[in-house]
């Protein structure tokens, strides 16, 4: 793909973000006007953390789903600008990523559209949505970090199609128990120790892929690629779970500024190639 076709296709993602954003602020004003915004009864908490001392804020929920919907069209244009005439095999999986973060927005259909009261085919779809999203947004990663090599310019396409779809058939396929949901607005899905453990390993060899050519050739700026992507994963897995302001603010910060000292990082690695 070439810079020009795929500064298009970024260009277009962004208008339909954009799109996207005032769709989800349009739908999310009308169900509070009409007064259909209401909190799950009797949501489960998964993520416990604090939970003793933070309590659970239905308001901070919507915050945090809402956060997505403005964070995408941001990390869109500003990877158009940073990367606009740098041709990086990370920006394919970055979008990759963000593409996950949309997929957390459909929780808004859960909170504001009160699908939590239903068990509907629509409810389904969400509930698989969200854990293609989560599967997809770290593995994305991954791959951005292992398959940057020269070697696998000409791939980039084929191994990004077979991250798409590696997602979504464990998404399709995995077991989801629609008669409960979640303080995050979710439904709960079955072998939740096996996802999170999952999506943990997942971070890790990440982390260790970063960390490896940072130890053999002391590069600053793998310092900062490797450091900045624990601010923005670990922001992004916060934000998910944030069922509390605490989190909220927490989540909010550690993404969004390690979205902007990633893709920095990585211009910056591209420029002295």
């Amino acid at each position: 793909m070439t810079i020009r076709v795929r500064n298009r296709l970024i260009l277009i993602l962004f208008v339909l973000t954009i799109a996207n954003l005032l769709l989800g602020c349009g739908f999310l004003l009308l169900q509070a006007v009409k007064g259909l915004l209401q909190a799950p009864e009797e949501p489960v908490r998964t993520f416990r953390l604090f939970s003793n001392v933070l309590n659970y804020s239905f308001a901070a929920t919507v915050a945090g789903i809402m956060f997505f919907f403005f964070y995408v069209p941001a990390a869109v244009i500003f990877l158009f600008f940073c990367f606009e005439k740098t041709q990086s095999i990370e920006v394919m999986f970055f979008l990759g990523f963000l593409l996950g973060c949309i997929c957390e927005e459909s929780r808004l259909l859960i909170c504001a559209g009160g699908l939590w009261q239903t068990i509907s085919a629509t409810l389904i779809f969400v509930g698989r949505l969200t854990v293609t999203g989560r599967l997809l947004a770290p593995l994305s990663l991954l791959f951005a970090s292992l398959l940057n090599g020269n070697s696998q310019r000409q791939n980039t396409e084929r191994n990004f199609l077979i991250l798409i779809l590696i997602s979504i058939i464990i998404g399709k396929s995995f077991p989801l128990n629609t008669t409960y949901t979640t303080t995050t607005c979710t439904v709960l899905w079955s072998y939740r120790p096996l996802f999170t453990m999952s999506r943990a390993l997942v971070f890790i060899a990440t982390i260790i892929t970063l960390l490896l050519p940072v130890l053999q050739t002391k590069s600053q700026e793998g310092k900062k690629t490797l450091i900045s992507y624990a601010f923005m994963i670990n922001g992004y897995f916060i934000l998910c779970n944030a069922d509390n302001f605490v989190f909220l603010i927490l989540g909010m910060l550690l993404l969004s500024t390690g979205t902007f000292f990633y893709l920095k990082s990585v211009h910056s690695t591209y420029l002295w190639k």
